[in-house]
């Protein structure tokens, strides 16, 4: 909601080390170049780049959408391409066919220069995210083994599919390289849209949901998770309409991974 060198500024402030970069139209249309000179301005690392979370994007829609996100990391030199799985049932079906040839196409891109793709887990908003191709964590493993991919946690997105977070974790872990942590707050709504879900009710500050958070934050440090933490939060979780109340609840995400990772070596992102 705010442009991307505001945003960088509002995670400086607020203790982040890092920020994960999301494909949209300013860098569509101002190119890489100031995201880099933004984030050296405001001392942040990038270390991931995630496929824009419009249907489109300059490299066309649906799972091209991972080219572009793979094309704008090789220009910063990010390690890690963060997209998302196929909304298909079975991987005969065209979407499921279309989204490996794109991922091929993205892996060939990377070929050689140090940026790998990572496949997150998919949230469930209903019967055919349920039953996707990669829904179940065995099946996402058996998927990044097979295409040589790194792995991304998304614990609200786990706990829409009624997954145990500790259990994710462990089936993930030899590929895990990023993890965006949130909360889940259930809406006891009659039926209603999934973007009313996506806004009011995923995406929640720690704290302000149903999910066990502080454990995997705990598990992570124990284990020397050398990977990146993202904070995904909704914009309206954030108070967006406030830059001071954004920054606030920003640094009250940093305290509770501090508090329950301390001398984790993680970054913050």
């Amino acid at each position: 909601m705010y442009p991307l060198a505001t945003a960088m500024r509002l995670a400086a402030e607020a203790g982040y080390e890092a920020i994960e970069l999301v494909m949209c139209p300013e860098v569509w249309l101002r190119g890489t170049t100031p995201v880099r000179r933004a984030a050296e301005r405001y001392g942040l690392a990038i270390p991931t780049v995630h496929q824009t979370l419009f249907s489109f994007s300059t490299s066309g829609g649906g799972p091209a959408r991972v080219i572009e996100a793979t094309r704008a990391a090789v220009a910063l030199g990010v390690p890690t391409v963060v997209f998302h799985a196929p909304a298909a049932k079975r991987w005969d079906e065209p979407a499921a066919q279309r989204w490996l040839r794109a991922l091929e196409a993205a892996q060939r891109l990377a070929e050689g220069t140090g940026t790998r793709l990572a496949l997150e887990n998919p949230g469930a908003y209903g019967r055919r995210e349920e039953q996707g191709v990669v829904s179940r964590p065995a099946d996402l493993v058996a998927c990044a083994r097979r295409y040589d991919l790194d792995l991304t946690l998304d614990t609200c997105h786990a706990g829409t599919a009624g997954f145990d977070l500790l259990e994710t974790y462990d089936a993930m872990r030899e590929r895990l390289v990023n993890i965006h942590l949130s909360d889940l707050r259930p809406l006891h709504l009659p039926w209603h849209p999934p973007l009313v879900d996506i806004v009011w009710s995923h995406h929640q500050l720690p704290g302000d949901g149903c999910l066990d958070l502080a454990p995997l934050v705990a598990r992570l440090q124990a284990d020397g998770y050398q990977g990146s933490v993202t904070a995904e939060i909704s914009f309206m979780a954030l108070a967006f309409w406030s830059p001071r109340e954004a920054v606030r609840r920003l640094h009250r995400l940093v305290a509770f991974v501090r508090a329950h990772s301390a001398g984790a070596t993680s970054d913050l992102v």
